[in-house]
């Protein structure tokens, strides 16, 4: 679609970045098979990698539609981006707290949840702010074909 406007380095960056959010997708069942009681950085960081490679894929998409770009999807992918890296940081170093001081660390829970809801608020807005042109909208229809025997 895009292939003669865009540079080699732009459709690099997309097909990695579309690689990795396929790749957290992929080991997103790892989240509910293994419970946090084994492992809470096992359990979490398909999850994370999902957040930072969503990020990635959106930053991608507005590389390659640039002229979409408004000033409200501006400040959307920034927010968007800004929680999508800060919230794996607060987690990994919550994480990494308590396995060295085996307590919850001082950060207050109350700006990680804010984060995190934040984060999911965003992905309900996403499909206005991504560029028309690849927002993939389905339709289906049930109905009944009669078979000749």
């Amino acid at each position: 679609l895009l292939d003669n406007k865009l540079s080699e380095r732009v459709k690099r960056y997309g097909r990695l970045s579309s690689k990795a959010f396929a790749l957290s997708s992929l080991l997103m069942p790892a989240v509910f098979a293994i419970p946090p009681t084994i492992s809470v950085f096992y359990h979490t960081l398909p999850f994370l990698m999902l957040i930072v490679s969503s990020a990635a894929v959106l930053l991608g998409r507005f590389i390659m539609f640039q002229d979409e770009l408004s000033q409200i999807k501006a400040v959307y992918i920034c927010a968007f981006s800004l929680l999508s890296f800060v919230n794996p940081l607060v987690c990994m170093s919550e994480y990494r707290y308590y396995d060295l001081y085996d307590e919850k660390s001082g950060w207050p829970a109350e700006i990680t949840m804010t984060i995190d809801y934040s984060w999911f608020v965003l992905c309900a807005l996403m499909p206005f702010m991504l560029p028309k042109d690849i927002v993939l909208i389905t339709d289906y229809k049930l109905g009944y074909r009669p078979q000749n025997f």
